[in-house]
């Protein structure tokens, strides 16, 4: 079963600001991000997410 993350989460795994983490992932630097159902449209990445986003640090 795959792990999924908040972009908060995400924020302070990676020591980045919130605001950080979601431009990053409007930008496409985490590849395509699971939105969860409903209203409120939660933002989850999963592990591959993260691996996609190590990958693209690389390249900077």
């Amino acid at each position: 079963m795959k792990k999924f993350y908040t972009p908060k989460e995400v924020a302070e795994m990676y020591d980045l600001h919130y605001t950080t983490v979601i431009n990053y992932i409007h930008d496409g630097l985490f590849g395509l991000v699971r939105k969860a159902p409903g209203r409120t449209g939660r933002l989850k990445l999963s592990d591959e997410n993260l691996q996609t986003f190590d990958n693209n640090l690389l390249k900077l």
